[in-house]
């Protein structure tokens, strides 16, 4: 859904961009890229954070810390729960964003202001819609692919070795974290003061891991670094017509 809404959204935009001569990075295009991303932003926390919660909440249940509705659809959730959610997820974008800020920006295809507000608009769209449906989505997953859909729709293509990687990972990530799940349910049977033991390093180990990955990890400074001129990017214009084979601006 986030790629076909962004592909139709880039000829919307190349229309309105014939009848008004707007340029690809008319300031029009970049205030709407700033509206779209808040959106974005806004679903974010809407979806993902809200599948953090549930499996807290869902835990809290089952240990009998928490309640649900008399129908059993609801779970009252308690606010610290709500707020360690956001707060993590804030965290986590706020020291390991920048890597996939790169990727999404530019190792995929080239954008512009007008391509960029597509993208934003392709995911938003995807990512509010599976949230009023009460859906849990990727939003990654959702902006990777309006981010192909614009590129592809106008005519810059795709890089699809980068997008081949993330797939793959996509495709490991949940037998991957079912098997971790596994393995430290299997830890927490053994005799009590051994799990504590190796429970207690596993999750020290992890943490530490967490720690040393987010302080190695790159920052703005660095995908600023990497940004192309006005000039650079103007060398990737192509034609408004779908083309499937592309690349980003940074190998």
């Amino acid at each position: 859904m986030a790629f076909t809404i962004a592909f139709i959204l880039m000829y919307i935009i190349y229309l309105l961009q014939k009848i008004f001569k707007l340029h690809d990075n008319h300031p029009t295009f970049k205030g709407l890229q700033l509206v779209s991303a808040a959106g974005l932003s806004f679903g974010h926390g809407a979806n993902d954070a809200q599948k953090t919660i549930g499996v807290i909440g869902a835990l809290l249940v089952g240990a009998g810390y928490a309640q649900t509705s008399a129908d059993g659809s609801n779970i009252s959730v308690p606010l610290w729960v709500e707020i360690a959610a956001y707060t993590a997820i804030a965290l986590g974008t706020l020291w390991g964003g920048w890597k996939i800020i790169e990727t999404m920006g530019l190792r995929i295809t080239t954008l512009h202001a007008n391509s960029g507000a597509a993208a934003n608009l392709g995911a938003t769209t995807a990512i509010f819609g599976a949230t009023a449906m009460g859906a849990p989505i990727s939003t990654t997953q959702a902006a990777a692919s309006s981010v192909i859909g614009a590129g592809v729709s106008s005519g810059k293509g795709a890089n699809w070795k980068v997008v081949g990687e993330m797939v793959t990972a996509w495709v490991l990530t949940i037998p991957a974290a079912a098997g971790i799940a596994y393995g430290m349910f299997w830890l927490t049977q053994l005799p009590t003061v051994l799990a504590w033991i190796v429970v207690g390093v596993s999750v020290i180990a992890f943490g530490s891991w967490v720690v040393w990955a987010m302080r190695n990890t790159i920052h703005a400074s660095d995908i600023e670094a990497e940004l192309p001129s006005e000039k650079e990017l103007d060398e990737f214009d192509q034609d408004p017509t779908p083309h499937l084979r592309g690349k980003g601006p940074v190998d």
